[in-house]
């Protein structure tokens, strides 16, 4: 019964939370409060993770510094959406204690968690309670009462798992959303299932991570920092009936690094870096079509990027998804657009390698999702250059920033500009129900229309042009003068005319406009200004 762990002791533990973490990424994902088919809160912390173990693989030799370092810096980097972000700064502040340690006791590791939890919450800028942040809090106290009655590491981690489960169990009682809902935290289940790994490797049980890492006797094996095995950036959605994730998912592996096939049995997006992307999409096409090809040469990338003139002019990075809304931020002056948005979240690096891409001193993010602010904020840390953060949690917002956005006022007068433009655009979201729940307006069956409006779910209907009317009646006010539409890509020109011949019948002294958006799950984006 170990008494004490070694660096070696960490890394399985670590790798042990990864497998169980993959293990349960798709429970993880159904806990999403509302049905809306972006439940990604485990697959993003499995990224997080991912890159993690990414991180380490670089390494010749292990020992506690380049370890914690290695964890820290990958967590950091690959982090995507809030709960990865702050797992990743739950590792900053427990890692960042023991860095400097040849071996962590008992009380080391109750020091390690109540850090890891200061700095989590530190990292949050509105915490709420009745979600991960609320986890590790009770896993932190309940190390501390705890540790003086166990003699072993097994019993330790014992007590606080038990804690963990009890936390999260008592998440609902914290938020009423949850209540409602009639279920857990995901990021707390996720943290709950983490610890609940490592329990499992020092009981001597071994479950590996389905993805690929490198083992402490392989360290140094592995692609180096610098190194550019693979040229092409590949990627693109499947749509299909019964697609077998696990299967292509595996076949892609295979076939390069960087890794991300997401999704269900009918839709799925998949990233990858390989040499032969032919034999990707090949694969791919055996269970369906595919749709929204990008295929990047990545040494050309890397030879554009050695710009040695920086201007002092100020860039813009917008994150969005949908080659409509792409096209109109560029008219509106984005200088670079990284993809991401609903069940898609970009990783801090994504968006970090956007920005030092640009020839500009300082930039300008639009996350235009509320779940990608958090990791844009972390790019701060991530490069020298002045980085501003909109807190645009839409598509919709974002397009509003951009019309009060001017190239020749100082980075903090746009700054204010932009972020002031965010209150007088009203946003609404329309998409289908994928599983059955419950909410504090009525019961939600699967395949229900459901619209949200400045992400709150107010609106439920079997009819999709008239639940969609019911969203903007409740929008529109005697003030509103423009109502504007960015239709989805599997939006039919039939549903087009009808919703603009609704909208016209409903709302004769308004303006209103309809854009191809081409974003995907979600039929209409909503603005109402």
């Amino acid at each position: 019964m170990a008494k004490v762990l070694l660096v070696n002791d960490i890394y399985n533990l670590l790798e042990s939370a990864f497998a169980y973490l993959q293990k349960n990424e798709e429970e993880i994902n159904e806990l999403n409060v509302f049905p809306v088919p972006d439940g990604d809160t485990g697959t993003n912390m499995v990224l997080t993770m991912q890159s993690i173990f990414q991180e380490l693989s670089s390494l010749n030799e292990l020992h506690m510094k380049n370890f914690t370092n290695a964890v820290i810096q990958g967590s950091l980097l690959g982090a995507r959406g809030n709960s990865g972000v702050i797992l990743s700064q739950i590792f900053r502040g427990m890692l960042g204690y023991i860095k400097n340690k040849k071996e962590v006791k008992i009380k080391d590791f109750v020091k390690a968690l109540d850090i890891g939890k200061k700095v989590a919450y530190q990292g949050v800028m509105k915490p709420v309670e009745g979600t991960m942040l609320t986890v590790i809090k009770d896993i932190a106290k309940s190390a501390k009462d705890e540790f003086k009655k166990c003699d072993t590491m097994e019993k330790f981690f014992e007590k606080i798992v038990e804690e963990a489960k009890k936390s999260v169990e008592r998440t609902p009682l914290l938020l009423d959303v949850l209540k409602e809902a009639d279920v857990v935290d995901a990021g707390g289940q996720g943290l709950y299932i983490i610890f609940l790994g490592m329990l499992s490797r020092l009981k001597g049980e071994e479950l590996k991570p389905t993805v690929t890492t490198k083992g402490v006797e392989f360290m140094g094996l592995g692609q180096q920092k610098g190194e550019l095995t693979y040229t092409y950036c590949t990627e693109f959605l499947l749509e299909g009936k019964n697609i077998d994730i696990d299967k292509l998912k595996s076949y892609i592996e295979k076939r390069g690094n960087s890794v991300l096939v997401v999704g269900d049995s009918e839709n799925v997006h998949i990233h990858v870096h390989t040499n032969e992307p032919h034999l990707v999409m090949r694969k791919a096409l055996k269970e369906g079509e595919i749709h929204n090809i990008k295929i990047d040469n990545m040494k050309d990338q890397a030879e554009a990027q050695k710009i040695e003139e920086v201007l002092d002019e100020i860039g813009v990075i917008s994150v969005c998804v949908g080659d409509g809304n792409k096209a109109i931020f560029e008219s509106l002056g984005v200088n670079a657009v990284v993809d991401g948005g609903q069940s898609m979240n970009p990783s801090t690096a994504d968006i970090a390698q956007a920005v030092d891409r640009l020839p500009y001193k300082s930039v300008i993010i639009l996350p235009n999702n509320k779940n990608i602010i958090a990791s844009a904020n972390q790019v701060k840390e991530l490069t020298e250059k002045d980085v501003v953060v909109i807190n645009s949690k839409s598509i919709p917002q974002g397009f509003s920033a951009m019309l009060s956005f001017n190239k020749d006022l100082e980075l903090d007068v746009n700054a204010k500009s932009m972020g002031e433009s965010l209150e007088y655009v009203k946003t609404g979201e329309i998409t289908f129900a994928v599983r059955e729940t419950k909410s504090s307006i009525g019961n939600i069956k699967k395949g229900d229309v459901i619209g949200f409006y400045n992400d709150e779910l107010v609106v439920i209907g079997d009819d999709f042009i008239k639940t969609t009317i019911s969203l903007i009646e409740k929008m529109v006010d005697d003030e509103s003068e423009i109502i504007t539409i960015y239709y989805g890509e599997d939006v039919s020109k039939k549903e087009r005319t009808e919703i603009e011949k609704h909208l016209n019948d409903k709302f004769p002294e308004k303006e209103i406009e309809i854009h191809h958006g081409g974003q995907p799950l979600y039929p209409f984006l909503i603005s109402v200004e």
